[in-house]
C-alpha cells in the first residue's frame, strides 16, 4: 500500500507565467487531496505522479472499496498528513476534496481550508455529491460548502442518486480558456458514454465549462446538466471548481482504454486557479505528458524484474546502476521541460527510452540466467526421481532380485 504523503518522481515541466506579471521561474505545484483518495482506486495520485508540475500528499480520509483503515487509522492519517494551522495549509497551491468523512477533521481544519480558498485565494475541486447522508450532511453544514459553485440541494431534490452513463458535449466559448475545446477535433466529444456522473447544478454566476448529457433522469425532466463548473469566489478571487463525475469512474480512470485526457483536464484545473496560461499547443504537451507516465511505468516494470531476479541470488548491481542513471535521465529531460527547451526534452526522452529498451532486455537476461539454476534444479531432481523409481521397479518387479520361492505351501488347516 502506498504511503498517502507522495513525492514527485520526475520535478519537470513548464510552468506558464502569470498574465501581465514578470517570469518567474518555475515551480511544482503542491497538491492537497484528501478524502476517498486512497492509490487502490483513485487516481489522483497517478496524475499527480506522472504530472511533473504536480505534487501530491493524499490525506485519506473514508474507506472504501474494501480498504480497510477504520475510524481510528483515518484519523490517524488526517492528523499525520493533514496541515495544521493556516500557515502550513497555504503551502498548498490547490486543494482537492472527495467525499471525506467531514467529521474525522478538526473543526480548526476546516476552517483553514475555507480561510485558505475565500481568503487567500487558494484554488480547489471537490466533488461531494455522495449518495449518503452520512457524508453529504455534515459537509453542507460546513463553510467549506460555500466556496464552490453548486447547489446541493438539487442533487438532494432527485433522491441523491448513483453513478449514470453520460455523454460529453463541451462549452464553445471562445472567451473560455483551451480546457478542453483542443481535444474536440481529436475526437473527445464520440466516446459514447463519456463516463459516469450524477446530478450536479451551478449556482448564479458560475461558469460551465462541459455538459452532461444522459436520459438517466427523463423522468424528473433532467437530461443535461454539468460536467464541470467554476467561479472565482471570495476576496481572494479563488477559482474553484466542481466535478460532476467522480474520481473512481471510466473518465479519470479510463478503464476501456479510450483517451479522454483526463489528466490534461485535471492538470489545467490546476493551472487556471494558480493563474498560468493554458499551453498554446496542447496536443503536443499531452505526447510529452504520455512519454513522461510510459519512462515510470517502465522504470516500475525493470524494478520488479530486478527484484524478481534478486530474489534467486542474482547479482543485480550493475543493472540497478543503469536504472538509476535511466531515472537521471528522465529527470534531466524534466528539467529541459521546465526551463521550456520543449526540442531537447524530447530529444532527451528519446535517449531515455532507448536506454529503457537495453535496460529491459538486460533484466530479462538477468532474470532467466537466475531461473536457469532453478530449471536446472528442478530438472535432475525429476530425472534422478525418476530414474530412481525406474531402478527399483527393474529390481523388485522384473528381476523380482527380493523374490524367494516357497518351497512348501501348506493350506490353513494344516
Amino acid at each position: 500500500m502506498a504511503t498517502p504523503r507522495i513525492a514527485p518522481v520526475f520535478a519537470c515541466l513548464l510552468l506558464f507565467a502569470i498574465p501581465g506579471a514578470p517570469a518567474a521561474g518555475p515551480r511544482v505545484m503542491r497538491v492537497l487531496a484528501m478524502g476517498e483518495v486512497d492509490t487502490s482506486y483513485c487516481p489522483i495520485w497517478g496524475y499527480c505522479e506522472a504530472e511533473p508540475s504536480l505534487d501530491a500528499t493524499l490525506v485519506v480520509a473514508r474507506d472504501m472499496h474494501a480498504t480497510t483503515y477504520g475510524e481510528t487509522g483515518l484519523k490517524k492519517i488526517i492528523r499525520l498528513y493533514l496541515p495544521r494551522d493556516l500557515q502550513d495549509m497555504l503551502e498548498y497551491d490547490f486543494i482537492l476534496i472527495n467525499q471525506p468523512v467531514v467529521q474525522y477533521f478538526p473543526p480548526n481544519s476546516l476552517q483553514d481550508i475555507y480561510l485558505a480558498i475565500s481568503e487567500h485565494g487558494t484554488g480547489a475541486l471537490c466533488f461531494m455529491e455522495s449518495q449518503y447522508s452520512d457524508i453529504y450532511l455534515p459537509w453542507l453544514q460546513t463553510q467549506v460548502y460555500d466556496c464552490f459553485p453548486y447547489d446541493h440541494s438539487r442533487n438532494l431534490k432527485l433522491g441523491a442518486p448513483g453513478d449514470k452513463p453520460f455523454d460529453l458535449e463541451i462549452v464553445r466559448d471562445p472567451n473560455l480558456p483551451p480546457l478542453m475545446t483542443p481535444y474536440i477535433p481529436l475526437g473527445i466529444e464520440s466516446i459514447k458514454p463519456f463516463g459516469e456522473c450524477r446530478p450536479t447544478f451551478e449556482r448564479p454566476g458560475a461558469t460551465i465549462w462541459a455538459y452532461c448529457r444522459t436520459n438517466a433522469f427523463a423522468g424528473a425532466g433532467v437530461t443535461s446538466f454539468p460536467l464541470f463548473i467554476s467561479w472565482r469566489y471570495g476576496p481572494g478571487n479563488a477559482l474553484v471548481w466542481v466535478t460532476a463525475d467522480q474520481f473512481d469512474t471510466s473518465m479519470w480512470r479510463t478503464n476501456d482504454g479510450k483517451e479522454r485526457y483526463a489528466l490534461d483536464i485535471f492538470t489545467g484545473f490546476i493551472w487556471l486557479s494558480s493563474g498560468w496560461q493554458l499551453p498554446d499547443d496542447p496536443v503536443r504537451i499531452h505526447i510529452m505528458r504520455d512519454s513522461f507516465t510510459q519512462l515510470r511505468s517502465r522504470v516500475g516494470l525493470v524494478s520488479n524484474i530486478i527484484e524478481f531476479a534478486d530474489s534467486f541470488g542474482a547479482n543485480t548491481r550493475q543493472v540497478e546502476s543503469r536504472l538509476g542513471g535511466l531515472q537521471l535521465m528522465g529527470q534531466q529531460a524534466g528539467e529541459l521541460y521546465l526551463d521550456h527547451e520543449f526540442d531537447l526534452a524530447e530529444s532527451k526522452m528519446g535517449e531515455a527510452f532507448d536506454l529503457a529498451s537495453e535496460i529491459e532486455a538486460e533484466s530479462v537476461a538477468l532474470k532467466d540466467r537466475a531461473l536457469t539454476w532453478v530449471y536446472l534444479v528442478e530438472w535432475l531432481t525429476v530425472t534422478s526421481t525418476a530414474a530412481l523409481s525406474g531402478v527399483a521397479v527393474w529390481s523388485l518387479m522384473v528381476k523380482r532380485r527380493m523374490f524367494h520361492p516357497v518351497s512348501v505351501t501348506r493350506g490353513l488347516g494344516d
